[in-house]
């Protein structure tokens, strides 16, 4: 019997000791993603600052700050707000839709107008949420990296400036033009025409967009 019993020791120890060893990796791995979602969430990833040093951001996770960045992210309403702030109403121009979203990662406004000439423009605003801004610094998201090479189609592009603003002016392989802008909060300005032979009206809609206006309204 004692014997028995002896046998039998070795075999419990090993299967606890696997028992506690699993633990300690599931342990391990929650408090590891947790840590990630703390960082990610913490004040400090809301106070970004932009190349002069100046800080780009005072808003916190839920935007109660009441402030015109922080009003975007309570809901599409609010995110609508980025097309008004650029002023897409523009003479000799009509919008034909509007769609306003709050993504995982960012908030968007777009807005397609079309002239007489039934020429259509897309004008999209999009802006990284806070505790995403860092990897739209770096150029990690997907959702910002679709408006530039390589996950565009770019088979030629040029650096241009419009209202002293520096833009880059791509064509695509399918025939498309687009103008991306950089804005404030690390967000982006982006128009597009189906048709590279209408960039002209595409290029006299981003003259008279109020980039200025958009730009005081993301950093107050």
């Amino acid at each position: 019997m004692n014997t028995h019993r002896a046998a039998l020791f070795p075999s419990s120890v090993s299967t606890l000791l696997v028992y506690l060893f699993l633990s300690l990796i599931f342990i391990a791995r929650e408090s590891c993603a947790q840590g990630l979602s703390d960082v990610l969430d913490s004040p400090a990833m809301y106070k970004l600052y932009d190349n002069s040093g100046r800080s780009t951001a005072n808003t916190n996770k839920n935007a109660e700050d009441h402030s015109n960045f922080g009003s975007i992210w309570r809901d599409h309403k609010g995110a609508n707000a980025l097309t008004t702030w650029l002023g897409v109403h523009i003479y000799g121009f009509k919008i034909v839709s509007s769609l306003a979203r709050l993504a995982t990662e960012y908030a968007s406004a777009e807005v397609i107008l079309s002239n007489n000439d039934r020429v259509r423009v897309n004008i999209t605003v999009q802006v990284p949420r806070p505790s995403y801004a860092i990897m739209a610094q770096y150029k990690t998201l997907e959702s910002f990296n679709r408006f530039r090479p390589p996950l565009l189609d770019s088979i030629a592009e040029q650096s241009i400036q419009i209202q002293g603003l520096d833009a880059t002016y791509y064509r695509t392989r399918s025939g498309e033009c687009s103008l991306l802008f950089n804005v404030e909060r690390l967000g982006i300005v982006n128009l597009r025409v189906e048709k590279c032979i209408n960039s002209r009206v595409m290029m006299d809609i981003a003259k008279h967009l109020n980039f200025e206006r958009l730009n005081q309204k993301l950093t107050s």
